[in-house]
């Protein structure tokens, strides 16, 4: 079933407000969910990243997470995101309950999700002992949509900073 068109009525007013439905399908089967899903996978595997399966928010709930050892230190690539027409990037506000990405209660949610799943459970070791020791550098796969590249954007979230010991960018990469 798709809604095009809804209308409500908050409590004390009698306007209604119409919501549009989005102009292209919100799901994994959309052509631009499928083509940055690939995109994100053949970025990852070059730069010798493991998968995490499954989708954590994002547009099309599409975002993907995988995660790669390097110099001591454990990344966490979040994506993919583009850029607005104005350049800006947003993480979800609420896409693991109410915690915004790749913040330390967002990831905590999402090793918990990997622990119930016994074929993903050595990810969440990994993520949880990088988090606990401090070894953790979250990062974004960003297209920007101006002037067309991918680029890898280390992230700092309120309640965590980004080490100043690492890009979070992997070697090699741009």
């Amino acid at each position: 079933m798709l809604i095009t068109k809804t209308s409500f009525c908050l409590a004390d007013e009698s306007t209604e407000v119409l919501l549009q439905s989005p102009e292209l399908a919100m799901n994994s089967f959309s052509n631009e969910a499928k083509v940055r899903t690939d995109l994100f996978d053949s970025i990852a595997k070059k730069y010798g990243f493991l998968a995490i399966d499954g989708r954590y928010g994002g547009e099309f709930n599409n975002d993907q997470l995988a995660f790669k050892p390097q110099e001591g230190r454990t990344i966490l690539l979040l994506g993919l995101k583009t850029t607005s027409k104005a350049g800006d990037l947003q993480l979800d506000q609420a896409s693991m309950g109410p915690f915004m990405q790749l913040s330390d209660d967002w990831l905590l949610a999402v090793i918990q999700c990997l622990k119930i799943d016994r074929l993903q459970r050595f990810k969440s070791v990994a993520l949880e002992f990088a988090l606990k020791n401090k070894t953790l550098d979250r990062a974004v796969l960003l297209y920007d949509r101006q002037s067309k590249d991918v680029k890898f954007l280390g992230v700092s979230t309120p309640n965590n900073s980004l080490n100043s010991r690492s890009s979070g960018t992997p070697n090699g990469a741009p």
